[in-house]
Formats: C-alpha cells, structure tokens, sequence
C-alpha cells in the first residue's frame, strides 16, 4: 500500500481514539485528534482550514491530474467541506469535516462520521482521507499510521465497529477511493 498514489481512506472508531487519547495524553476533549496525536508524536505537519484543505483538493485535481473517480472524491469531499455539517443523504448520517494535516508530500483530511441510534448513543467514526503526492509522501503515510495505530492499545476497528459502519461505506463506496469499503488497516 505504500507505493501507490492513489487517494485512500481509513476509519477509526471512538473508542480507538479514546485509547490514542489516553495513551499520548492528550487531554479529556480533543476537537482534532489527527492533529494533536502527530503533534504529540513528533511529526511535522501544517495544519489546513477548511479553505485551504478545499483549495489542496482542487490542486490535485489540476495539477496531478486526477482521475475521473478522483474527481468524483472532490464532489463528495466538497460537500463536507463546505457545510459544517454536511448530510450523507441516504442515511442521514452526518459527515462532518473536523481538520487536515498537510506533511509537504501527503495531505490528510479527517471527518467525523456521526451514525444516530434510536433510543440508543449515537456511533462516532473518523475517517481519515490520505492523499500522498509522491512515492515519499506514501512511505510517509504508512509510517504515521502505524505509529499511530501502535500507539494505542487497541484495534482501529473491531469486527462489530466495522459491521455498525455498513451503511455509511455503502454510500462513501461510491467514490471509488481505496478504503471507503474495506478496512485498509491490516495492510499497514
């Protein structure tokens, strides 16, 4: 997975952030956990606004030249960005934009994923989108997510989290981004 370019996507489960949280300690309330946890680990990063992290995405689109899927990743991606709150319209999950973390040869964008329950805590998800630029940026991505992923003392997702996720990567399976539909983390 470290060689190719191709945009991919990871999710992570409360409870593994919660783990993540309490392992850097990062504090009780974390708005951004990507970001607090690759500051805590010692990686460099810029954190990017939700202009700028619209404004990646379009770049990639005109400059590296993306495919047609990937374009399709900037309409489904645009629209969590733009609104602070953007509806998965099927489902009425929401998919909430919460921050980016540009490495100068990848950029990663994480969104909240929000499933309510009836009568039940609603579920809450990250998926965090991966963008490397070039090969480097790719091995880079690997190395911060499996620092990240050991970092905890648990699993990213468990069978049962992934099973709660069904509906959701139904719909984001339609972007045709690597990961919206298969859990990526065993390969790294």
């Amino acid at each position: 997975m470290a060689q190719e370019l191709s945009p991919y996507a990871l999710y992570a489960a409360r409870a593994f952030i919660d783990a993540l949280k309490g392992r850097l300690k990062l504090g009780l309330i974390v708005r951004k956990p990507l970001a607090a946890s690759l500051e805590k680990l010692g990686f460099s990063f810029k954190e990017l606004t939700r202009e700028e992290a619209q404004k990646r995405l379009n770049e990639i689109v005109q400059v590296k030249g993306a495919t047609i899927t990937h374009a399709d990743l900037i309409k489904h991606v645009a629209l969590a960005l733009v609104a602070p709150s953007a509806l998965l319209t099927a489902f009425q999950k929401k998919l909430v934009y919460t921050s980016g973390v540009d490495t100068g040869d990848s950029v990663v964008l994480e969104f909240l994923i929000d499933i309510p329950r009836l009568f039940r805590p609603s579920l809450s998800y990250y998926l965090w989108l991966s963008i490397p630029y070039s090969p480097e940026g790719a091995e880079k991505l690997t190395t911060i997510f499996r620092t990240i992923k050991r970092s905890a003392d648990r699993a990213p997702l468990t069978p049962q989290e992934w099973a709660d996720l069904s509906a959701v990567r139904a719909e984001l399976a339609q972007t045709g981004i690597r990961g919206m539909d298969e859990d990526l983390w065993h390969r790294l």
